[in-house]
């Protein structure tokens, strides 16, 4: 049985492709050894059903099932033969069998047995509350009994009602909750600190913004460790989230004091969007954190109203977001901060916005065929909101930092093009940002500039059948982009991508494809193993294998 996570899309595919390296199907670098056949899936976890259609069995050698978990009491019917499944809670010996197991230990005795299957009926059997209460007992040192008199002493919580069985299983693993969140009240330090780890992605929360002296007044009580120290205890973070949005202004001073910390610790962007490996490790370590910040700012209702400070991090991640691939999470990121927008009524013409609209045309450019349009629209009111406030800045005060964010917008325009294949307008376009670049400096000077102009023209020249123009065009760029980003970034492997499917178009296969597994060698290490460019990379040498006549490597 597998059981793959679904929270969000790019995590579904990643967890569905890692069956097939799980089950043996493929080597470590990638290679197959048999075909995936889709029957093997058994079973997925789901948050939110999406376009799950795709992952499901088409043809099965074998019966077989799926089984979607979800916290929505009613689900849409995914198939033709769907079943609601009732999930039924321990039985008071199963439950105190569990509790043993998260304790780690058999029972010292009958009695404490006995006790152990008090504390299971008590909560109903539920095996997440027994998995709470286990995590408790372990990490404070206590008892089986010392739990059970703290469940005994708020006994009027547990008086039974006429709910349903789902009010009840949430009304149970509540209580288990509000029992160990009491036991942090003489500690309220520690409790502050955990309603702010509850907004933050709890798999790689960043030590540093925890640890790191801290002069703002609202996150001053951390600079204090004996005060946040206490006994650990385990708590979800869903049912924590659900208790902080009860409380409207208690909701957002958590918000604020999580974005203080990681607003510290987030890198700002370039103004210009030049790549900049050096700032590559904080935006991996801080990205999670922010899109994990907005997700609990917005679920469950009523959401959070975000200020503009919100949409400024989130507007400096969107350069990161296109360049790593995360192209659907990236997209629903920036629209936040275009409502954002939109809510506290910045003015359609800010440069915020310029930004804003230039990283969602991109991302929609990544995202398909049918987002082009969309793409290309954004593209376009970028440039309209660059040239209008360029032309706000008196001519005196104009920088060459101002020149290029608007010329970034016009490159950005001729790129959209590019996908739409409308060669001529590029060429257009280009030959003006040339001549705007040689105004400013040389090429060794503004690289990533000058690369800019050298990818899209190697593209032009290749429309116009000038192959020879086109792949020396195209390793100017990538010797370019290599100088300003460094050899492994993921805009340098983009430029190397390109130069590769023209090498093919020259006809020469067995250079395409060597420069195409240099390619996703690096995608795989530097974006991960299943994001969007790593995924057409692999398909890209697969092609390119089976026409080398390796379609037993291509599997």
């Amino acid at each position: 049985m597998f059981w793959l996570l679904a929270e969000r899309d790019h995590e579904l595919a990643a967890s569905f492709a890692l069956i097939a390296l799980k089950l043996g199907l493929v080597e470590d670098d990638g290679k197959s050894k048999a075909g995936v056949k889709q029957n093997q899936i058994k079973a997925i976890q789901e948050e939110e059903i999406k376009d799950l259609e795709m992952y499901l069995p088409t043809e099965t050698e074998a019966r077989g099932s799926v089984i979607v978990t979800t916290q929505r009491p009613r689900s849409q019917r995914i198939t033709k033969d769907f079943y609601n499944i009732e999930l039924l809670s321990f039985d008071e010996e199963t439950g105190a069998q569990s509790l043993f197991k998260y304790l780690e230990r058999e029972p010292t005795d009958e009695a404490e047995s006995n006790l152990a299957r008090e504390t299971s009926a008590i909560v109903g059997g539920l095996p997440l509350a027994i998995a709470t209460i286990g995590g408790y007992i372990k990490e404070s040192e206590s008892s089986v009994e010392e739990f059970l008199q703290i469940m005994k002493r708020s006994s009027n919580a547990w008086e039974d009602t006429q709910h349903t069985k789902l009010k009840h299983c949430e009304r149970t693993l509540g209580t288990v909750f509000n029992i160990a969140l009491s036991e942090l009240e003489k500690y309220p330090a520690a409790r502050k600190l955990i309603d702010i780890l509850a907004f933050l992605n709890p798999d790689s929360i960043p030590e540093g913004i925890l640890v790191a002296p801290h002069d703002n007044e609202e996150v001053k009580f951390l600079s204090s460790k004996a005060e946040c120290v206490c006994q650990p205890y385990e708590e979800p973070a869903v049912e924590h989230i659900v208790d902080l949005s009860r409380v409207h202004d208690h909701r957002w001073s958590v918000y604020h004091q999580a974005f203080v910390l990681l607003r510290r610790g987030m890198p700002m962007s370039s103004p210009i969007k030049v790549p900049e490996p050096n700032k590559w490790p904080q935006f991996e370590r801080y990205t999670p954190q922010i899109l994990n910040l907005r997700t609990h700012c917005l679920w469950p209702e009523p959401p959070v109203d975000l200020p503009v400070d919100f949409a400024h991090i989130m507007s400096d991640m969107g350069t990161y977001i296109w360049h790593v691939g995360l192209v659907d999470d990236g997209s629903e990121a920036l629209e936040t901060t275009e409502h954002i927008l939109d809510e506290r009524r910045v003015g359609e013409i800010e440069p915020l916005r310029g930004d804003v609209f230039g990283n969602l045309g991109i991302l929609s450019g990544f995202a398909g065929v049918s987002q082009r349009k969309e793409g290309m629209n954004r593209r376009l009111k970028a440039l309209k909101v660059r040239k209008e406030v360029h032309e706000d800045i008196p001519k005196k005060n104009v920088t060459r930092n101002d020149e290029i964010r608007l010329y970034i917008a016009e490159s950005d325009v001729a790129f959209g093009h590019l996908q739409d294949e409308k060669f001529e307008e590029v060429e257009e376009i280009m030959v003006r940002c040339l001549k705007a670049y040689k105004s400013w400096d040389t090429e060794d000077k503004i690289p990533y500039e000058y690369a800019k102009y050298y990818y899209t023209m190697s593209l032009v020249h290749a429309a116009q059948n000038l192959i020879e123009e086109a792949l020396d065009f195209s390793r100017r760029g990538v010797d370019l982009v290599t100088q300003s980003a460094g050899a492994e970034h993921p805009v340098t492997q983009l430029w190397k991508f390109s130069l590769a499917n023209l090498m093919y178009h020259s006809g020469d296969v067995a250079e395409s494809l060597r420069i195409n597994e240099e390619v996703l060698a690096t995608r795989k290490w530097v974006c991960g193993e299943f994001k969007a460019f790593t995924l057409e990379s692999y398909s890209t040498c697969a092609a390119l294998l089976c026409q080398e006549g390796k379609a037993d490597k291509a599997v």
